[in-house]
């Protein structure tokens, strides 16, 4: 995985192994693409350029989707506009 490849020495001390917490760096990196409301970061999450990006968000597939969402919204009403929505769902949950 990338993370190794690239020497990554830091642990977290939520996922203790180094695949686990290379998963998680990994679903992390892929939210924040939606996060940036830009479209090169979408066109990467639909048709990603390498067999193995494909074969990545393939298994990923829900947080993929979380990603185009948050990337929809946050091109329409902006990064604020989408915590704000965010934070409005969170409390109806709790209702």
């Amino acid at each position: 995985m990338v993370w190794t490849r690239r020497g990554l020495k830091w642990k977290d001390p939520n996922h203790p192994l180094p695949e686990d917490r290379n998963r998680h760096l990994s679903k992390i990196a892929i939210l924040a693409l939606g996060l940036t409301g830009h479209s090169p970061a979408r066109s990467a999450l639909k048709k990603p350029k390498t067999e193995g990006a494909r074969e990545f968000l393939q298994y990923n597939k829900d947080v993929v989707e979380t990603a185009l969402e948050a990337h929809k919204t946050v091109k329409k009403v902006g990064l604020q506009g989408y915590y704000r929505e965010q934070g409005a769902e969170s409390a109806s949950e709790r209702r």
